[in-house]
């Protein structure tokens, strides 16, 4: 189920960043995508919460700026 996760996780990052799906990795971060702004990551946060039926903390949303952040929450969470 995790790799389930982890595939999942890294196809809507692709989708919302419009970007190949080799782009997105474990280095991948907000400083290192351009595609990665403001208003890409709250609709990334928010297709993850509706993809997975989770809700993140308001407080952790702006701490999860990198694909292995926002994967290791995402794991505590399902």
């Amino acid at each position: 189920m995790k790799q389930d996760a982890k595939d999942k996780l890294k196809i809507i990052m692709s989708n919302i960043f419009k970007v190949g799906l080799s782009s997105i990795n474990d280095d991948t971060t907000m400083e290192n995508l351009d595609e990665w702004d403001s208003l890409a990551h709250m609709n990334l946060i928010t297709t993850i919460e509706q993809d997975f039926s989770i809700r993140f903390d308001d407080d952790l949303i702006e701490e999860l700026v990198s694909f292995k952040n926002i994967y290791s929450h995402l794991k505590e969470a399902l």
